[in-house]
């Protein structure tokens, strides 16, 4: 059986559902027949083929492009022939796509004058208390320490 107008009207859109009526198939046969096309489309030698055919497509698009826009100074021809290359170089894996890092990044506090003032108090107060030397001013003229109440 000719698989190709099944796999076509299912890439056009077709429901398995509508395929079977069309083609007057059971839906399990429509599935199968979906199902062996996706699982040949994923691999590898299929997708190489694939991506050589693009290629080439866009190689002649980029080509009847360049011409034209050469011959008429088309900027919609420039732009296309430029988007063509894109294309290519994306497929092509030669693109330098620029990765950004997301990382979550923690800011530094917003530090205001109150809290500067706080950290400072903070350290002073963590420092150990200095030898304070016998000053004149707590004695009395009489020898004895000065009491405050």
């Amino acid at each position: 059986m000719n698989v190709d107008p099944i796999i076509r009207a299912f890439l056009e859109g077709l429901s398995p559902e509508k395929l079977a009526r069309k083609f007057d198939l059971d839906l399990r046969e429509v599935i199968g027949i979906i199902d062996r096309y996706c699982a040949s489309s994923l691999r590898p030698e299929e997708r190489a083929r694939r991506l050589v055919r693009e290629i080439e497509r866009l190689d002649q698009l980029q080509t009847a492009f360049e011409g034209i826009a050469h011959s008429t100074q088309d900027p919609a021809c420039a732009h296309a022939v430029v988007a063509l290359s894109k294309r290519k170089s994306s497929l092509l894996d030669i693109d330098q796509v620029r990765r950004v890092d997301l990382s979550i990044i923690e800011p530094e506090p917003l530090r205001t004058g109150h809290a500067k003032v706080m950290r400072v108090i903070e350290e002073l107060c963590s420092l150990p208390a200095p030898d304070a030397p016998e000053d004149a001013s707590d004695r009395h003229a009489d020898g004895e320490d000065q009491q405050y109440h």
